[in-house]
């Protein structure tokens, strides 16, 4: 499973974010007419790493997570409860260890004016071990 996918488990794992999106949480696109809140995660960029004999299995991956409802304060409650449940996680989600997930600071705050929907979005740095 790529990096995305291991993030997106962990957040609908999380209580308070599944509360909120039920099983609303995509990587890259989200399904076309689909109802709010949700989030969409986005791989921005990736380093890996090398030693003197070669490339190392650690990477640093930033994501951006767009969070997503049809009022802003519900999309700033999102927002805020995926920072909760990321920044400063270290562990395993599934079977990647996850060395550290930091957040790296937001972004745009937009509304779509088509769709009536208010969007936040923040960045994560994650380093994690390639499998």
């Amino acid at each position: 499973m790529a990096i995305e996918g291991e993030i997106i488990t962990r957040l609908l794992a999380d209580g308070t974010v599944s509360g909120i999106v039920s099983t609303r949480g995509y990587g890259q696109r989200v399904p076309q007419g689909e109802t709010v809140p949700y989030f969409v995660l986005r791989r921005i960029s990736e380093v890996g790493f090398h030693a003197h004999d070669g490339p190392l299995s650690d990477r640093t991956v930033r994501l951006q997570i767009d969070s997503v409802d049809d009022d802003h304060a519900d999309a700033e409650t999102l927002a805020d409860a995926i920072e909760s449940s990321l920044d400063g996680f270290q562990g395993t989600i599934t079977t990647r260890k996850i060395g550290f997930i930091k957040f790296a600071g937001g972004g745009p705050v937009g509304y779509d004016d088509g769709r009536e929907q208010h969007r936040v979005v923040r960045d994560y740095n994650v380093g994690y071990k390639e499998t």
